[in-house]
């Protein structure tokens, strides 16, 4: 229509008369089709009418919202290897403003092995999430009656697009496969199951098919979005059916490129004095300013190793939020938002940090003598300038000492850690590996990173059989002690009780507990494998070569994968500036961030004081950005 062709140039300077002499041109060539073409278009389903398979996957209701749903929900399966049985859940929300026009954008969470309902409950869904107290509700607890309720959300990215959320690979969130061993997976079958689930999930939704189409993700969707993307263009290319109309992708916080992620976390701790700067300067001196590939035991690595305790205490989602560690260090009030950085005093939050509390005594006399030794070992005109005192004792030195005994140091996703190629983890595979290494339950039972147990259930490890069959499972192995699935400093109960409701499962389509276990923020069934390096020359396939737009974003107070190195990698690929460094705002004149915008559609911007996930800590600037970008506008 002229209306699609009016929204995707008015990012251009083009004039009137431009555009209709465009938009003539597409009417005739389309008159102009082969009788083939012409036959299809025939048969296109237009919007308002759904085919029998998107019928069955209408959501009506969803448990603990009272009011109608505001636009149309889906939710189900797209099975991407039959012989498998592999299935990949979506959960789909159109648009509240155009759906018909908006374009369809893929929301894809990090990990790897972390579901994307995190995005849908806690960052850019349609509903905020509170937890209460009383007998009604979804995920009722018994005797504690803590239960979930759902709000509208008013800064929900479906205001605007239509949002599709995925749960990728197999084995994640609500995704499953019929054979075990597709639960050992890399970079390349993940991208080519996401590709195979798009054609197959436009072809159940052929009314969107000339719809814009994005896809967006953070943290290690850093390593997911520009993959997938590549796929899509290449299955493109081929002529693979249907044809995704793809124009380009945002990334949040992504993991990029191991020597720029690698040298980020030093300046970046240090700008935000979480490191004294005479330190810094020191540190940078000794290491040359290359902080990713440091020698163990090298002069570089004991000046870092020594610094780094300073930092273990944070929460490394976002350093201005406070940390919770375990029951009584938050205190939530009845009806607060499901957000994760503090808690209600209650024995599930308890049992969530069990594991990783067990893991900071590890050992800690051990440590101090480690220490002492390494301390030894530095120049006395260091030594003396150290912040760290060599003989504290104190959670973050024994969480250093806990992930040194468990092999963990300067690994994703802990403080300072940097996703490489080869085995890549993410929490629940970290807590399994501290409790290995302080003797616990996870040490039995292991997969192939040597961090899968049996049980895959963040409240209760009884009743759940490990068979390999989609369908109910019947062996029930004793019960273990559970470990913990989300982050640290973290609370992610609401996303656990909703998900886990058997009547929220049926009523979003999902598969029931007893056939596919229970839902887990990040999974430990998966084994992951990173068989891509860097991502930056697909970034610049992507933009130079095919010409997709790109808004590469940053919270400036995430430590997971900081500013520092997005800001860098962005800076260096050589793309000339076509508008400089630049506050941008909100709606009341509020400074939201900075951006940089350069040739080749790519943008690279900032969020003032946000975290990790964005849209959950600065949901309105999130929001704001996300607007602009599939508008076809520049931030400023």
């Amino acid at each position: 229509s002229l209306r699609l062709v009016i929204k995707r140039l008015r990012m251009r300077p083009i004039s009137l008369l431009a555009v209709l002499l465009l938009a003539s041109g597409a009417c005739a060539a389309r008159l102009a089709s082969s009788e083939e073409g012409f036959i299809a278009s025939t048969r296109k389903v237009t919007y308002g009418q759904l085919t029998p398979e998107a019928a069955a996957d209408k959501i009506n209701s969803l448990p603990g919202f009272q009011n109608a749903l505001p636009s149309s929900h889906f939710g189900g399966y797209v099975t991407v290897d039959p012989a498998r049985g592999r299935r990949l859940y979506y959960y789909f929300v159109e648009s509240e403003r155009d759906p018909a026009n908006d374009p369809v954008v893929l929301w894809l969470n990090g990990g790897p092995g972390c579901s994307s309902f995190d995005g849908f409950v806690y960052e850019h869904g349609p509903f905020t999430y509170q937890l209460t107290h009383g007998p009604a509700g979804p995920g009722g607890e018994g005797g504690r009656g803590l239960s979930v309720q759902l709000r509208s959300n008013p800064f929900a990215w479906n205001k605007v697009a239509n949002m599709l959320f995925l749960d990728s690979p197999a084995g994640v969130g609500m995704s499953y496969s019929g054979h075990a061993g597709d639960y050992e997976v890399d970079d390349d079958r993940t991208a080519a199951d996401a590709d195979a689930f798009l054609r197959g999930w436009f072809a159940r939704f052929p009314q969107f098919g000339d719809n814009d189409f994005y896809v967006s993700g953070e943290s290690y969707a850093g390593i997911y979005v520009p993959n997938l993307v590549r796929q899509v263009l290449l299955g493109n290319e081929a002529g693979e059916r249907p044809h995704v109309n793809i124009v380009g992708y945002l990334v949040g916080n992504g993991c990029t490129d191991e020597r720029y992620d690698g040298n980020a976390h030093p300046p970046f701790a240090a700008g935000k004095s979480l490191l004294p700067w005479a330190d810094f300067r020191r540190l940078e001196a000794e290491c040359g300013g290359e902080y990713w590939n440091r020698s163990a035991g090298s002069s570089c690595d004991r000046l870092w190793r020594q610094l780094t305790p300073n930092l273990q205490a944070l929460n490394v989602y976002d350093t201005l939020q406070y940390c919770f560690h375990a029951a009584g260090a938050g205190a939530a009030t009845e009806g607060q938002q499901g957000g994760r950085a503090v808690a209600a005093a209650d024995p599930r939050a308890e049992r969530r940090n069990r594991v990783l509390r067990r893991a900071l005594g590890y050992q800690h006399q051990q440590q101090q003598q480690q220490e002492q030794e390494e301390a030894e070992a530095v120049p006395m005109s260091t030594q003396t300038t150290i912040t760290t005192a060599t003989t504290r004792t104190s959670s973050s030195s024994r969480l250093a000492a806990a992930a040194a005994a468990a092999g963990l140091e300067g690994v994703w996703p802990l403080p300072g850690g940097v996703v490489r190629p080869g085995p890549v983890l993410n929490w629940a595979h970290v807590a399994g590996r501290l409790a290995a290494a302080a003797g616990g339950p996870a040490a039995e039972g292991q997969g192939r990173l040597g961090v899968t147990p049996p049980c895959t259930d963040s409240r209760s490890c009884g009743g759940a059989g490990q068979g390999t069959d989609p369908g109910p499972r019947v062996s029930t192995p004793p019960p273990r002690p559970p470990l913990s699935h989300s982050p640290p400093c973290t609370d992610s109960r609401a996303a656990d009780l909703w998900l886990n409701d058997p009547s929220v499962r049926a009523a979003i389509h999902a598969a029931p507990a007893s056939s596919i276990g229970p839902w887990t923020l990040c999974s430990d069934k998966i084994s992951y494998t990173r068989t891509h390096g860097s991502m930056i020359p697909i970034h610049v396939n992507n933009t130079r070569r095919h010409g997709l737009r790109a808004l590469i974003y940053s919270g400036d107070h995430d430590m997971a994968v900081p500013h520092t190195g997005s800001e860098a990698w962005t800076a260096e690929l050589g793309y000339e500036v076509e508008a400089g460094w630049r506050p941008w705002f909100v709606a009341d004149e509020q400074v939201a961030g900075y951006v940089v915008r350069y040739v080749h559609g790519l943008s690279y911007a900032t969020v003032k004081g946000a975290g990790h996930m964005v849209p959950e800590t600065n949901p309105r600037e999130a929001f704001a950005m996300f607007q602009r970008f599939i508008d076809g506008e520049p931030l400023a």
